[in-house]
């Protein structure tokens, strides 16, 4: 590697681990001293614990009323996160909300694959959102990147409709391009784990436990020096 290139590091933070303000306090200054040693630090962010899980069970709930009672829980969950943050829950997170609250309205009795994975997709943009937010106020240069125009799915040889949205597959290599379209040089890009798209900019999703695979496709087009996963971080 060039002397003039900083050699990368992807740290991915579960669900835990972003899960109150303190451990993000605490992540803040791992990261710092990652960047104080000459590494770029890309983040892989998680949705929040037990996020997934509600998305889930709104797709399974056989009433509008129901789903939209699981919709205001999974918002107030995120809500309250942003207030320990003390940062602005509306303008970090209602444009995904809104996108999440018109694709659970198209819920019928077996949601289409396609729809099945953009809402999944939805616990990852919620988290990040806030991530990025909470790194901002406290003075962290940080890029948000949306995955979706980072990773891109390759449908496997027989595979069906469903296995392509809901257990999706990326293939990458080293390529120095691919450092380029993240840019921050000078602080922190954060993205979601998870999540890709296909072919035609469709969202699909990486399978269940799916962002430690987005974390090491990430580190390998990078030809990253480092792969972290940080599933638990305790307070120091």
């Amino acid at each position: 590697m060039p002397n003039n290139i900083s050699p990368w590091i992807v740290v991915k933070l579960g669900g835990t681990s972003v899960s109150r303000a303190d451990y993000w306090d605490n992540l803040i200054s791992v990261l710092r001293e990652w960047r104080a040693a000459g590494r770029r630090v890309l983040i892989v962010q998680s949705a929040l614990s037990g996020i997934t899980d509600a998305l889930e069970a709104l797709l399974k709930e056989p009433s509008a009323d129901a789903r939209r009672e699981r919709l205001v829980t999974i918002e107030a969950r995120h809500a309250a996160l942003a207030r320990e943050m003390g940062v602005d829950a509306s303008a970090a997170l209602q444009p995904v909300l809104a996108t999440l609250a018109a694709d659970t309205a198209q819920i019928n009795e077996d949601p289409p694959p396609a729809l099945h994975a953009r809402i999944l997709a939805a616990g990852e943009l919620l988290a990040s959102c806030l991530g990025a937010a909470y790194l901002r106020k406290q003075g962290v240069v940080v890029d948000l990147c949306d995955a979706r125009t980072l990773l891109r799915a390759s449908p496997l040889p027989g595979q069906s409709v469903r296995g392509r949205y809901l257990s999706a597959a990326c293939a990458v290599h080293p390529e120095g391009a691919f450092a380029k379209r993240l840019g921050a040089d000078d602080g922190f890009v954060l993205t979601q784990g998870f999540i890709a798209a296909d072919a035609d900019d469709g969202t699909v999703v990486l399978g269940r436990g799916g962002s430690d695979t987005s974390a090491a496709c990430f580190a390998a087009a990078l030809g990253a020096e480092r792969l972290e996963i940080w599933t638990d971080v305790p307070v120091l």
